[in-house]
């Protein structure tokens, strides 16, 4: 696990800078100008202040509307808050999974009950990379980070701030140059830090069910899996070519913002 770039922020869980993970030809990404993060409801002083110190200018919260309202990021000063729900909310759509979780008095029971209805984490990510709304949303985020003054910083989370905002990270890291076993390593950091998280979940699914892969899916509902993401870039690939011709040809992103993005992000 890469400390250097984990943000220690009381009430907030699962946040880290970008910063200092390696790109195009060699050169870092800037540090204090792309945070990736979970929820910000539960932010304590430490964190305004932590945020005011890199010049925070920008949060871009991916949640459906439901999940923004139960557990609303606060109002900042200065700071210009853009929520781009990358899921539908139509309720045959994978984003009405996310708000009913959200709605549940009891999430660990509706996690299991939901597990034990055939649901499987890969293919929400196939909808991050498929979904209208989903296109539309990355782009949009996209699109906000690359018009953002320079000296500026962009936080942008989710609910766990793991898949919706482990996929916008796919796509920026990959803009940036990044190589894939670095994006899976930043990836696959969640799960140190719900590690405790996971082990919950799977001990109470363990009172609840004998069907192993009912526990085993906890860890893909409360963690992530490496191989959920592999599945989403391999349809990518086989569609696209790359996720670059994904990210230019789907999304629509120019190579003038792409081009934008990297003189700000990459060092010199």
């Amino acid at each position: 696990m890469d400390f250097d770039r984990v943000i220690h922020i009381e009430g907030v869980h699962n946040i880290r800078d970008l910063g200092g993970i390696t790109g195009l030809d060699g050169r870092k990404i800037k540090k204090d100008r792309l945070i990736r993060s979970s929820r910000l409801v539960l932010i304590q002083e430490d964190g305004l202040e932590y945020f005011r110190k890199i010049n925070l200018s920008t949060i871009i919260d991916l949640r459906t509307s439901y999940e923004a309202k139960k557990r609303p990021d606060p109002e900042i000063e200065g700071v210009t808050y853009h929520r781009i729900g990358v899921l539908s909310e139509d309720p045959d759509k994978m984003g009405a999974t996310y708000s009913m979780l959200a709605r549940s008095q009891s999430e660990e029971e509706a996690l299991v009950r939901l597990l034990e209805s055939g649901f499987d984490m890969s293919d929400v990510y196939m909808e991050f990379v498929r979904q209208p709304s989903a296109i539309q949303g990355m782009a949009e985020a996209i699109r906000i980070i690359a018009s953002m003054p320079e000296d500026e910083a962009a936080l942008f989370h989710c609910n766990g701030g793991k898949d919706r905002t482990g996929t916008l990270t796919l796509f920026l890291l990959t803009i940036l140059g990044a190589s894939k076993d670095d994006i899976m390593d930043d990836f696959e950091m969640t799960n140190e830090f719900f590690a405790d998280e996971i082990e919950r979940l799977r001990k109470i699914a363990r009172s609840m069910t004998d069907d192993q892969k009912v526990i085993d899916g906890m860890q893909d509902i409360a963690g992530v899996s490496r191989r959920n993401m592999d599945r989403a870039m391999e349809s990518i690939i086989e569609i696209n070519g790359s996720v670059m011709n994904y990210i230019t040809d789907v999304l629509g992103i120019t190579d003038d913002e792409i081009q934008t993005i990297r003189r700000k992000y990459l060092e010199e």
